[in-house]
């Protein structure tokens, strides 16, 4: 007989796109989580590596607006770092691509 470990982190998913329209659906883009987190941090970049979006602890909950200073960004590919806090699994490190659609 043998055994395996496998980690997973079924606890936080980030969603691939969302759709800042302000028509009340999927208008931001924050993790998506199953009990307690904790949001260390969660930046946003855009494809020139310039950041877009910065928040930590209840601010990043809320996430991001697809806006940056004010003004709309334009539709295309962001790049994210989130680094979260849980009761269960501990720090999860998260890093990964949102498209903006409008």
């Amino acid at each position: 007989s043998a055994s395996v470990k496998v980690v997973v982190n079924p606890l936080v998913f980030m969603p691939n796109a969302f759709t800042p329209n302000g028509d009340g659906k999927n208008d931001r883009f924050h993790p998506v989580a199953k009990g307690y987190i904790f949001v260390r941090y969660f930046e946003i970049y855009n494809r020139f590596g310039q950041q877009v979006f910065s928040a930590i602890g209840p601010r990043a909950l809320e996430g991001w607006d697809g806006s940056y200073n004010g003004k709309p960004v334009e539709l295309g590919t962001y790049y994210y770092h989130i680094n979260i806090e849980t009761e269960s699994v501990g720090t999860i490190y998260l890093k990964g691509d949102v498209i903006v659609v409008r």
